[in-house]
């Protein structure tokens, strides 16, 4: 299970990290072994729709409302971290957002993942390096989920996750 975990936190960071690369035009096939498994394990666990890595399309960009998915799934299947629905979780730009990742977008936002800023989730934009780095370092609970960007990363470098 930890190999499993392992390799779908790989493939989820193989796709993040190409967000500061801009978007991809055109994408090499996928032939990594471990990717290609990571991918079919995350589709087993629920976590994409994709069952192959060329579909998954690992070098593309996310946007947010795409990652709230993802780790509001991954938190729930995996981590077994349960959304709080009792929290007030309503974003003034839903409507703007694809109808099917909204419940995504509540959920995170329940789990205490993503809760978007002064009322807004902002579920086109890119999500960037910071705000992945503070949803991995809400999902291990180790510091205050109200940290900044920047003492999420800091905390997320002192354990080896990021650098």
């Amino acid at each position: 299970m930890l190999k499993k975990l392992i390799a779908s936190g790989s493939a989820a960071v193989i796709a993040l990290t190409t967000l500061a690369q801009g978007v991809v035009m055109w994408a090499p096939a996928v032939t990594d072994p471990e990717l290609i498994d990571a991918v079919s394990w995350a589709y087993d666990a629920g976590l994409t729709k994709y069952s192959d890595a060329d579909a998954f399309m690992p070098f593309n960009n996310l946007t947010r409302e795409q990652f709230s998915k993802f780790a509001s799934q991954f938190a729930s299947s995996v981590l077994n971290i349960e959304a709080d629905e009792t929290a007030t979780c309503e974003f003034s730009d839903e409507s703007s957002a694809d109808s099917s990742l909204v419940p995504f977008m509540i959920q995170s936002c329940q789990q205490g993942l993503m809760m978007g800023s002064n009322g807004v989730f902002m579920p086109k934009q890119l999500v960037t390096r910071g705000q992945v780095a503070t949803v991995i370092s809400r999902m291990l609970g180790e510091i205050d989920p109200q940290a900044s960007q920047q003492e999420h990363f800091a905390y997320l470098q002192s354990q080896g996750i990021m650098n």
